[in-house]
């Protein structure tokens, strides 16, 4: 067993899948057992603190959701979607996977038939669409009526959806 802060970083349903605790100072044993069993401990110690962000839980769901479904995605053949839908590379989807844990704002995913993976979000009326490729990133914003399209750098989409959130 390995002692660790509530402040360190836990790893979580799978090596990619990383989920950072709110340094509280709080004490917790987590083991070096399977997945299953990290899992458990990990939900044990989010619902033994008091401490912790009581946001935390569901933040974790909802990115071992999109986690799940991207995995799903790999398992997509050619023609997935009976019209010529492309099949996904392993290193998008693990970008894409990465991206996903560090983000404070879950979005919903999808698949496109273009080999892109799609994250979409709706707030206060408003809707942001992020297209992941292979080697480009195209952003839809509808707000007001108005719609944007632009293509940003992999690395200013964590920006872009801070900015949508704040706005």
């Amino acid at each position: 067993m390995k002692l660790l802060k509530a402040s360190t970083t836990v790893p979580v349903l799978t090596p990619l899948a990383i989920m950072t605790v709110a340094d509280t100072g709080v004490e917790k044993f987590v083991s070096d057992k399977t997945e299953t069993d990290s899992e458990k401990e990990f939900l044990w110690l989010l619902s033994n603190s008091t401490e912790l962000d009581n946001s935390l839980p569901s933040l974790f769901y909802a990115i071992k959701r999109n986690v799940d479904t991207l995995d799903e995605f790999l398992g997509f053949p050619e023609n997935w979607n009976g019209h010529h839908g492309e099949k996904f590379s392993a290193p998008l989807i693990g970008r894409v996977k990465s991206l996903v844990q560090e983000l404070k704002f879950q979005p919903e995913i999808f698949p496109t038939g273009r080999g892109s993976i799609q994250l979409e979000y709706d707030h206060n009326e408003n809707y942001l669409e992020i297209e992941i490729f292979e080697n480009q990133v195209q952003v839809l914003i509808e707000r007001n009526d108005v719609e944007i399209e632009k293509e940003i750098a992999f690395n200013q989409i964590d920006q872009e959806i801070e900015n949508f959130f704040s706005e």
